[in-house]
C-alpha cells in the first residue's frame, strides 16, 4: 500500500515537476517540503488540500492508495504532444481518448488545408 508521500512525490515526479517548484507553491522550503513527501512532518488538511490543488487532483485521491494514475502517451499518433497526459481517472479515461481523437481530426484538417492554401499562394505568386 502506497503511503501518501510517496503517492504526492509521485505525482509531482509524473508532471516533471521539482522538490523546489513544489515548495515555491506551497510558500515553505525545499527542506520542509522534502520532509512532507517522507512523512517526517504531520500533513495537516490545509496542506494536503493545497497540494492537491497544485497537483490537479482531489484530495481524496491523495488519500486513496487504491486510486489508479494513468501516465499514457501514444507512441504510434502523428501528433507530437508537448507532455504526458497525467491522473486520468478510470471513467474519465474514454472521454479524454475521445476528444484527443476529435483534436486529431481537426489538426489534420487544418494541416491539409494549409496545404492546399500553400499551393494556391505559391500559384498567385507566380
Amino acid at each position: 500500500m502506497e503511503n501518501i508521500g510517496t503517492r504526492i512525490k509521485r505525482l509531482r515526479e509524473s508532471k516533471n515537476w521539482t522538490q523546489e517548484f513544489m515548495a515555491s507553491q506551497l510558500k515553505i522550503s525545499q527542506n520542509t517540503y522534502s520532509r512532507l513527501e517522507n512523512e517526517n512532518v504531520k500533513l495537516s488538511t490545509e496542506r494536503l488540500k493545497q497540494i492537491a490543488t497544485i497537483l490537479d487532483v482531489p484530495a481524496e485521491y491523495l488519500l486513496n492508495s487504491e486510486a489508479p494514475v494513468y501516465n499514457f502517451h501514444n507512441e504510434n499518433a502523428s501528433i507530437k504532444y508537448a507532455g504526458h497526459i497525467e491522473n486520468i481517472y478510470e471513467d474519465q479515461k474514454e472521454v479524454f481518448q475521445n476528444s484527443i481523437r476529435v483534436l486529431e481530426d481537426q489538426l489534420k484538417h487544418y494541416q491539409q488545408e494549409n496545404k492546399r492554401l500553400m499551393v494556391l499562394l505559391e500559384k498567385t505568386l507566380k
